[in-house]
């Protein structure tokens, strides 16, 4: 009789076919795509929120240079130590110097430019100093600048500026500096008082500083309040889109502003 042995079965190789691999190819470039985009996506927040946050920094410092300047506006030498003691002398434009120098604060119709005073310096006491600060625009790029007149009413034939010159900005025949750093393009300034009957605010319909269009809030009287827009000058397309703005009260220290 003969035995015969049974062979075992092949099994059958199963594994991926071609359209399953494809599918397979297809899902996954979709999912690395998208985490491509995602990663790029917070890249580039990230680089927004760094360059925003540089440009906000930038806008602050700016002003508190100025705040800080501000701060001495009004006839006083010595603002913490004669608190509330600041006159409003008439500036008469004569020789005879008054017993406070005749400061007037002021700012220009379009709200960009301030004029105000203080006296003394570190080297006399008896010096009086006259200022204006500004936006100006120098080769398609807006800046602060600072004007800066300083007088010695003991010198033969000096006279002290009048109301009027005191209200004209920039202060004349003052020297120009520049505040603002050159990274930056200050697009908008604004300046306001008591006498404003308003305050400044950043509008972002338009990204400007300006007034509000109704005296709903009035800068109390020895408030000065300060707004500054700018953008980044360096930088891609993108980064120099980015536009912020500071908002910042000043108080006088020495009196209330005329």
């Amino acid at each position: 009789m003969l035995n015969t042995r049974s062979l075992p079965h092949r099994r059958s190789a199963h594994g991926f076919s071609l359209i399953e691999l494809m599918i397979s190819v297809t899902i996954g470039l979709i999912v690395a795509a998208g985490a491509v985009k995602l990663i790029v996506a917070i890249d580039e927040a990230n680089s927004e929120t760094i360059q925003s946050t540089r440009l906000t920094q930038e806008l602050r410092s700016l002003a508190g240079v100025i705040a800080g300047d501000l701060k001495r506006t009004q006839r006083l030498n010595d603002p913490i130590a004669a608190v509330a003691q600041g006159l409003t002398t008439t500036c008469t434009g004569t020789k005879t110097t008054p017993a406070q120098p005749c400061y007037k604060f002021a700012t220009d119709p379009a709200q960009e430019c301030v004029m105000y005073g203080y006296t003394g310096t570190l080297a006399s006491t008896a010096i009086y100093n006259y200022r204006s600060v500004r936006r100006d625009v120098v080769n398609g790029v807006g800046t602060v600048v600072l004007d800066q007149l300083t007088i010695d009413p003991g010198t033969t034939g000096t006279t002290l500026l009048t109301d009027t010159e005191m209200t004209t900005c920039p202060i004349a025949n003052a020297t120009a500096y520049p505040l603002s750093s050159t990274e930056v393009d200050v697009t908008s300034l604004c300046f306001s008082s008591f006498s404003d009957g308003k305050t400044c605010f950043f509008d972002t319909s338009d990204t400007t500083c300006k007034l509000n269009s109704t005296a709903v809030v009035v800068p109390a009287g020895n408030e000065i309040d300060i707004c500054i827009a700018g953008t980044l000058r360096a930088g891609d397309t993108y980064t120099k889109t980015i536009r912020r703005a500071f908002v910042q009260p000043v108080f006088i220290r020495s009196t209330s502003i005329d």
